[in-house]
């Protein structure tokens, strides 16, 4: 499994029909804590030198920023499902009800786009596959949610995926692989449903070109 943690607990969210805690009483004021350095716009992060926006190579990198791809293995894409039903589970308990029993998850779709999840780097493996489970919610074939999901239910859900999917990407500094992401997200919504699957299966080849692979 990739060093840095996977999991939805990097996004707070409280869903549509679970209340917000009310705090007993006001808490006590404490000391203001240090300044911390922002982030740059270019995607570094504190103490790491900036990558450079003056251009991008052929892949769509930015010149002088970091590759962002982790040495290693990816995880086995059954363990990342498996990493996002606790991830769903843990979020709220009305959405629990819906994720599937683990035996029951299954990571095949379409055989070419299974096989290229499987490629993915270390580094984007469950950002990437998270942000494509939204996609098959909003589609209504979810790997990882029961089949009697409520529609609603499905798109609310499916769009936290794709959030925490950006949100795992850009913690690893990945920030043309979002690019990319975004593109194919935007071609499928537009496109007939029977080239859906095609279109994603060329957007995860072009991670692959990007990631060297």
């Amino acid at each position: 499994m990739p060093d840095r943690p996977m999991g939805f607990r990097t996004l707070k969210l409280v869903p549509e029909d679970e209340p917000a805690p009310a705090s007993a009483k006001p808490a006590p004021p404490t000391e203001p804590a240090p300044a911390q350095p922002a982030p740059a716009r270019n995607g570094s992060r504190p103490g790491q030198a900036p990558a450079t926006e003056t251009s991008r190579d052929a892949s769509g990198r930015l010149d002088g920023a970091a590759d962002p791809v982790a040495t290693g293995p990816a995880p086995h894409p059954r363990e990342l499902l498996a990493a996002i039903a606790e991830g769903i589970r843990a979020t709220s308990e009305p959405w629990a009800v819906h994720v599937r029993e683990s035996g029951g998850i299954d990571p095949a779709t379409d055989a070419n786009v299974d096989e290229l999840l499987g490629r993915l780097p270390a580094a984007w493996a469950f950002g990437v596959q998270v942000i494509y489970e939204g996609y098959l919610m909003h589609e209504g074939r979810s790997r990882v949610l029961r089949p009697d999901t409520p529609t609603e239910r499905l798109l609310l859900i499916g769009d936290y995926c794709h959030a925490t999917g950006i949100t795992d990407l850009a913690d690893a500094g990945a920030v043309d692989v979002i690019d990319a992401m975004a593109r194919t997200i935007a071609a499928t919504s537009t496109a007939p449903a029977d080239r859906r699957t095609e279109l994603w299966a060329e957007g995860l080849a072009g991670l692959l070109r990007l990631g060297g692979s």
